[in-house]
């Protein structure tokens, strides 16, 4: 049985457990939805890199690394703790454009807010994707340099990363069309296209480093 939000549930995301994140997301209501799992997914990816780095740092076998490691580790964690904050915001944005639609084509609040509203829902999930991608270079500049025992790990940190930035990608496409005829909405189509197929190339050539190939 669905566990109903309460007043006594965290809000953030950060603060639930993932029992009850779980619970809210197969709950019938619009948020926590895809946007929101996006960004959770990224910071997934950020958190198992993370912990492939941790058991590198001090190790003598890789003191040839260890700047490096560190550098990244530090940039990892602050991408899991921003992807978590954008779940946040992507919810929040979503529901404020969710309002907007329940109301008259021609109410003033509507009217006056609908093109913000709409940046918003487009600017959340667009971060999201930026933070995937980002992982992921960062992933990429240490695959070399990461133990046999920890390749499957990096593996599936890259798929996370590459899964929640294709994620986010849907719901930048899905609201493009609110933008109507806007040269923005071909901009942005062509930058999310890009980004996708540079997530996509990074995630392959990490697996080809993972498998030794």
């Amino acid at each position: 049985m669905t566990t109903p939000v309460t007043d006594a549930t965290p809000t953030t995301f950060g603060a639930r457990t993932v029992s009850d994140l779980l619970d809210a997301v197969a709950a019938r209501q619009p948020t926590p939805g895809g946007g929101a799992i996006a960004a959770v997914t990224v910071a997934m990816a950020a958190s198992l890199g993370e912990m492939v780095l941790r058991y590198r740092i001090g190790r003598p076998d890789s003191a040839a690394h260890d700047a490096l490691h560190r550098e990244v580790l530090e940039s990892l964690g602050g991408l899991r703790s921003r992807a978590l904050a954008l779940a946040d915001t992507d919810a929040t944005a979503f529901e404020h454009l969710s309002a907007l639609w329940k109301l008259p084509a021609d109410d003033q609040r509507r009217q006056a807010e609908w093109a913000d509203a709409v940046a918003g829902a487009i600017d959340a999930p667009q971060r999201v994707m930026a933070a995937g991608l980002t992982v992921l270079e960062l992933l990429d500049r240490v695959s070399p340099t990461v133990g046999t025992g920890l390749r499957s790990d990096l593996a599936i940190a890259a798929l996370l990363a590459r899964s929640g930035a294709e994620a986010a990608a849907w719901n930048v496409r899905v609201n493009l069309p609110q933008l109507g005829n806007d040269a923005r909405a071909c901009v942005l189509q062509q930058d999310t296209a890009r980004t996708m197929a540079r997530a996509q190339a990074l995630r392959d050539a990490i697996e080809r480093t993972c498998r030794g190939s």
